[in-house]
Order: structure tokens, then C-alpha cells, then sequence
């Protein structure tokens, strides 16, 4: 027997198998990862004290520097496969600012039965033929055979078979299986690299030399437009620099192999501006990150605008050997001839990134002087389209005084570049927000993605507006997808869930926004949208604490009104109504969703004023308004005849 039995534990229906590495429950093995099994193992072994993360990525990822957010995703997986409902952490509870406790009561098992037994004996019973091969004769000093005892020609299956014949057959299956894989190792290290396929690659954000604050937007901007390069290449999935944002941050060199598994990429892209005087150099190479090899590699001196193009085509040459010039940049067109533009440009790109009122408004600086320098950079206009149109949801202007400006710059762009991605979607963006032409949108953002399929934005907008006219399943895979191209993107992680909320399936939907406020705990529109899908489930405590965490971080106007909803959802009238009155006063200063309003006197219950105000959002081209055929606070609305006469208005019905 074994001289250490066997530990096991359990808890609730389930069992812990440390020996064979498995979760039970009710006796069926649960679907677990090898590292999600290891968290699960280390927190029962805590035996319910709380385990600090450091601690805990140290005993998972003993030799390996991992990101918390690894970690927050094994949980997240785990709660998934315990079974726990999303407010009732029955078996992991999160210590804020601390870790993590496994609070079940467990019970520790100890077995010495059969499934105890050492090695040897548990090891199936030889004939007396396989024991023949087992002990080759003394002058062999190797022998592989007994490596077949289970093989498809054992004996057990026809006893009356010579023995001789056994062996030979199986010598000569084995010879034949030496050989394949010595074929297969052989063309795998001795034919060109060209042989093995690449059709996935992430481009890390380009590190810099120096504190020179003008080489920090170049270089952003260099990896970007790399990436929008690459993107036209046939069968590349690209995934951009802003999605492996934080790897920049390490210091040390990248490991290409951990970058490729993480994102499922088969090579990685790696870059460094340094300034040398008046020169500015560009180090740029492109590594297989499934063995850590170097593909392609070059050292560039500006002009900015050589470099970049030489720097795309020498990679493009390595992905995919044979293409023209035409083939690889399809895009001829240079979108300013001016460094200074694109440097200006590029700074606007910078604070764009920020995505708060302020950078947004110091964005548009950049981008108007962009376009006083060269009056034909597409890109410029691009970026004020996407500037004005995202600062209208944060309230400082309406959007009749926003929408027209973003839709007239995206106009502009197309109209010098009708190839540039980012402009057909900011239209399309503008044609489904504000003019409420619905075909309109739908091709602009089917032409953007047909121009750059990699362009996450694209998908992701795309995807809500699928989900807004109703299409879920559509609109979920076009979230999907722009997930896969951009997959630590905040904005684009929290909207996972509202294919599953407009669907009425608030459970999904509360899985998929917490995950995405415990990944992003700074991002106020995560703990917006996990709140409202709270309110919506009757969950209003919770649903309002989540709510006061978005208001703590950002003083956006649609907070509020969703506060007031929230309040009167759960009869807390006078809340709401004393809220209400004050967002009514305040809307001198600052714009408030009408339609949100309007949800406000829904859910009191005042269906004139519900209409009232929607009739205002309808004359105003309130933003919130193309929620309307979807919305479920306005499901109590849906039989009167009004509402069915403000969807035909819209064209929605």
C-alpha cells in the first residue's frame, strides 16, 4: 500500500481530487483548467483565510511574472463553474484591496482503498507473452517494446496468435512510427521559416529613449498606423498596440511566447523610437512567438513617412512573400505630407486615448491645428469626428450642437480619403445616432469593416447597433469579434453584456458587466452598466451601490438620471423625484439624456410625462433615443398607441 493516503476534500456537492487533478461534483468531473484547478487548490488549502493576490499568483505562476488581471479571470472562470449565483459568493469571496477566501465549510478526506494503491499494483495483469516481451533476453541493453503493452495488436484480444508474429508486427509499427515523427521533426527545424504559416500577430506599443514628450505620441502613433497597415493584409488577424497596452510598462524585454499565448497570436511586433540629435531612429522587429524566433528585423532613420512605409512592407514581405505593392497597401494614398501635421496629429490621437472630457477637448485642439497645417489630412478630420461624438454622452453640449460637427468632419475625411476605415465608421456612428438612418449606418459600417477588418471600433459599434435593432445574436458577434481584436479594451470588455440585457437575459448580462467591473474597477461605465442590469433583476441595493461608484469616478450626466430610475424602481419615490428635480434644474448648464428622463417617469409610473419627454428627446435627437425598440424600462409603455407611433416616426416599426 501506499504510505500516504490520499487527500481529498470536499464541500457542497463537490470533491477535490489532488492526486488525479480533478473537481467533482455529485461524482461527474467539472471542465477546469490546469491553472484554474490550481487556484481553486490553493484557496481550499488557505482553509479560509484570506490569500493575498501576490501570494496566490506566486503559488500558480511559481516561475512566470503574470498580470493581475490573469488572476481576476481564473476567479471570475471559477465562481462560473461553482455554480455561484453573482450576488451570493456561497464559496470565493473578494477582499477588496487585499485577495481572496475560500469561505465554504470543507472538509478534509483521507483514502487508502483501491484508489490508493501504489503504481505497480495498479497496473493491468500481463499474460505470460507480454511478460515474455517485458524481460528481452540479457545481450539487448534497450528495448522499446514494453512501451506497447496496451498497443492495438495485444495479445489479450486473439491468445491463439504466435508469438513471433506479435513482436514483428509490432516492430514494425513502431519502426513506422520512428520514422514519422523523425519526418515530422526534421521538416519542422530544417524547412524555411517561410513554411510555417502566419496568420495572427500582435503589435506591442512602441517604447522610447528619453523623456522628450513629443516622441511619446510618435511612437503610439507609429504602432497604430503599422497596425492599420498590416490589417490589409489578406487573412491577418492583427490586434493593436493599445490591447497589449500594459506590457509596455515592464521595462524588461517582452517574452513573445507568454504575448502569443495570452492572445492567441502566432507572432509579435516589437518597436523603439529613440532621438539621436536631430535623428530619429525606429528599431522594429517581428519575433514567432511560438518558439521565441526572429523573423524580421530593421533599424530606421526618419523621414517618419519612409519609415513607416519600408517598415510595413518588409514585414509584409515576410507574412506573405509574392504580394505587389498595390496588394500589400491598397491605400496608396499618404495621408499628409507634412511631418509636423502628422506630428500634431499624432499628439491628438494621444489625448484622444484618454477618453475623458478633458482629453477629448484637448484632442480637438490638436486635431484643428492638424488640419490649419494641411487642410487635406483625412486623418485630422477622423479625429475630430471621433472627438465630438464621443464628448456629447459626457453632457457639456447637446447633441444638436455635437452630432453635426462629428458628422460634417467625417464627411470631410471621406471626401479626401474614401478608403480610410476610421471615417465610414465615425459616419456610420453618426448616421445611426443622430440622423436615425438605419440603411445608411448599416452599409457605411459594413464599408468600414469591408476597408479594415481588424478595426475593433468598427466591430464594436457595429455590434451595437445590431443589438439595438434588435439582432442579439448578430449584434453579440460582432461584440465578440471586436473583442478578440482589442481584448483588454475597457470600453469594448463592459458592452460584452448588453447583447444579453436588450435580450432580457439579465443573469448573462450581470455575469458578463461584473466581470468586466472586477477586470476594470477605475472604468465608471462599467459599474453603470452592471448597475442598471441590477435594477432591471430587482437587485436595487446593490444596484445603487454600483451606481455611486460610477458617480465617484466620473460626474457624467447619464449617471444621474440612471440613479433617479434606479430609485424609482425600487419605490423609493421621493429619492427619485428629489433627484429629478434637481437634474431638470441643472439641465441649464449641462444635458441630461431626455430619454433617460423620460425612463424616470416610467418607472414611477407617469405615463403622460414618460411621453411627454420622449416626445421631447424625438424633437431634439436625443442620442438615448435609438435604445427605444429595445429599451426594457419602456416595456411598461409598449401597448399604448403612442409608443407604437413614435417607432413608426423613427422607422423602427
Amino acid at each position: 500500500m501506499n504510505a500516504f493516503p490520499k487527500r481529498l476534500y470536499e464541500f457542497g456537492p463537490f470533491r477535490i481530487d489532488t492526486v488525479k487533478r480533478l473537481l467533482l461534483r455529485d461524482g461527474e468531473p467539472v471542465a477546469l483548467k490546469a491553472k484554474c484547478f490550481e487556484v481553486l487548490l490553493a484557496l481550499v488549502e488557505a482553509g479560509g483565510q484570506i490569500l493575498d493576490k501576490d501570494e496566490l499568483m506566486r503559488r500558480v505562476w511559481p516561475d512566470t511574472v503574470v498580470e493581475e488581471s490573469n488572476l481576476t479571470g481564473y476567479i471570475s472562470a471559477l465562481r462560473k463553474a461553482l455554480g455561484e449565483n453573482p450576488q451570493e459568493h456561497r464559496y470565493i469571496v473578494t477582499v477588496p484591496g487585499r485577495g481572496y477566501s475560500f469561505v465554504a465549510e470543507v472538509k478534509e478526506v483521507r483514502e487508502e482503498g483501491a484508489e490508493s494503491i501504489s503504481q505497480d499494483q495498479s497496473r493491468p495483469s500481463l499474460t505470460a507473452e507480454e511478460e515474455e516481451v517485458k524481460r528481452p533476453p540479457e545481450r539487448e541493453t534497450r528495448s522499446f517494446l514494453p512501451l506497447r503493452r496496451l498497443s492495438v495488436f495485444s495479445p489479450l484480444s486473439r491468445p491463439w496468435r504466435p508469438k513471433r508474429l506479435v513482436i514483428v508486427a509490432g516492430a514494425a509499427l513502431l519502426s513506422l512510427a520512428i520514422i514519422t515523427i523523425a519526418a515530422v521533426v526534421i521538416a519542422y527545424f530544417l524547412l524555411p521559416k517561410n513554411d510555417k504559416a502566419i496568420y495572427s500577430l500582435a503589435i506591442l506599443p512602441f517604447t522610447i529613449d528619453g523623456n522628450d514628450p513629443d516622441l511619446e505620441p510618435l511612437a503610439e502613433g507609429l504602432a497604430n498606423d503599422l497596425a492599420n497597415r498590416l490589417s490589409r493584409l489578406p487573412e491577418l488577424i492583427v490586434i493593436s498596440s493599445n490591447a497589449v497596452a500594459r506590457y509596455k510598462a515592464r521595462g524588461a524585454a517582452p517574452n513573445a511566447q507568454a504575448i502569443g499565448r495570452e492572445f492567441k497570436v502566432e507572432a509579435v511586433v516589437v518597436g523603439k523610437v529613440e532621438q539621436r540629435g536631430d535623428r530619429i531612429y525606429i528599431d522594429v522587429e517581428l519575433i514567432d512567438a511560438r518558439d521565441n524566433s526572429h523573423l524580421w528585423g530593421e533599424v530606421k532613420l526618419t523621414d517618419i513617412f519612409s519609415a513607416q512605409k519600408d517598415i510595413a512592407n518588409g514585414i509584409s514581405n515576410r507574412l506573405r512573400p509574392g504580394l505587389t505593392e498595390k496588394e500589400q497597401n491598397p491605400s496608396a494614398k499618404r495621408d499628409t505630407e507634412s511631418i509636423e501635421t502628422y506630428r500634431v496629429y499624432l499628439r491628438g490621437r494621444h489625448s484622444w486615448n484618454k477618453r475623458t472630457e478633458e482629453g477629448l477637448r484637448e484632442a480637438i485642439k490638436f486635431f484643428d491645428r492638424a488640419r490649419e497645417l494641411d487642410p487635406n489630412c483625412a486623418l485630422a478630420y477622423a479625429g475630430l469626428a471621433d472627438s465630438y461624438q464621443i464628448l456629447a454622452f459626457h453632457g457639456a453640449l447637446s447633441p444638436m450642437e455635437y452630432f453635426p460637427r462629428a458628422k460634417a468632419a467625417a464627411e470631410k475625411a471621406i471626401g479626401i480619403d474614401n478608403n480610410l476605415a476610421e471615417a465610414h465608421t465615425a459616419l456610420a456612428y453618426m448616421k445611426y445616432v443622430y440622423d436615425w438612418d438605419w440603411a445608411g449606418a448599416d452599409a457605411e459600417f459594413k464599408q468600414a469593416i469591408k476597408l479594415n477588418p481588424n478595426y475593433a471600433t468598427a466591430h464594436q459599434w457595429y455590434g451595437e447597433y445590431l443589438g439595438q435593432m434588435g439582432h442579439f445574436d448578430e449584434g453579440l458577434a460582432e461584440r465578440k469579434k471586436a473583442l478578440r481584436l482589442d481584448p483588454l479594451s475597457p470600453i469594448i470588455t463592459s458592452q460584452q453584456g448588453y447583447s444579453y440585457l436588450d435580450a432580457r437575459r439579465y443573469d448573462s448580462a450581470i455575469e458578463e458587466f461584473r466581470k468586466a467591473s472586477e477586470l476594470y474597477p477605475d472604468f465608471s461605465l462599467a459599474h453603470d452598466f452592471l448597475s442598471y442590469a441590477l435594477a432591471l433583476n430587482g437587485l436595487y441595493d446593490d444596484a445603487i451601490a454600483e451606481r455611486q461608484k460610477a458617480i465617484t469616478l466620473t460626474n457624467d450626466s447619464y449617471h444621474f438620471t440612471g440613479l433617479a430610475m434606479i430609485y424609482a424602481k425600487s419605490g423609493r419615490r421621493v429619492e427619485a423625484q428629489k433627484l429629478l428635480t434637481e437634474i431638470i434644474l441643472n439641465s441649464k448648464n449641462r444635458y441630461y439624456p431626455l430619454a433617460h428622463i423620460a425612463a424616470v417617469y416610467a418607472a414611477l409610473d407617469d405615463k403622460d410625462k414618460a411621453f411627454q419627454w420622449l416626445d421631447k428627446a424625438y424633437q431634439r435627437k436625443d442620442w438615448a433615443m435609438v435604445r427605444i425598440k429595445v429599451e426594457p424600462v419602456f416595456d411598461s409603455l409598449r401597448s399604448d398607441a403612442r409608443f407604437s407611433d413614435l417607432l413608426k416616426r423613427m422607422n423602427l416599426q
